[in-house]
């Protein structure tokens, strides 16, 4: 079985492969800092902005799940170059959930939990969203449109993750 996860040489994407082989095939897209890519089988290099180059890989790959993981996800970063964080958190989630609808396979994208403002702590997934910052605003567009698009397709809402990677810690 093959698997796509986007965003593999970010924080949660060189986790991910590092984790225990199974039955998965992983392909990883990455966009920068590759070269530190040991533990994945299979990585691609592409700007995912590229929606024809994306969908070419990803007919080459045929994969049966995707897990997308690429973002913009530092706020301040996203108030640098709004035009490029909107479409890589908003535009490229929802190609990729088209990808993966068109195609009957599942889809799980990453979230974020500052789609919620903090004021209540220990949030769930019932509770109503309102985001303060930009990014988070972006996220839950996103997942809008994800679910509106594919509609079995998982959002993962994470906390602040923190830990080493080979480029900083």
């Amino acid at each position: 079985k093959k698997i796509v996860v986007t965003g593999i040489s970010g924080f949660l994407g060189l986790h991910f492969s590092s984790a225990p082989r199974s039955a998965w095939e992983i392909h990883g897209i990455y966009y920068q800092n590759g070269n530190h890519l040991t533990s994945t089988q299979y990585t691609w290099e592409a700007d995912l902005n590229d929606l024809e180059y994306t969908k070419v890989i990803f007919d080459q790959i045929e994969p049966e799940a995707i897990i997308h993981l690429a973002a913009v996800s530092k706020p301040a970063d996203c108030l640098q170059d709004t035009d490029y964080s909107y479409r890589l958190n908003v535009i490229i989630p929802a190609f990729l959930a088209q990808y993966a609808y068109a195609k009957r396979i599942p889809f799980y994208f990453a979230s974020t939990d500052l789609v919620f403002d903090g004021t209540k702590g220990f949030y769930s997934y019932l509770d109503r969203p309102n985001p303060v910052n930009l990014y988070g605003k972006q996220k839950y567009e996103a997942e809008r449109r994800i679910l509106d698009i594919h509609p079995a397709a998982a959002v993962l809402r994470l906390p602040l993750l923190y830990g080493h990677t080979p480029k900083r810690n």
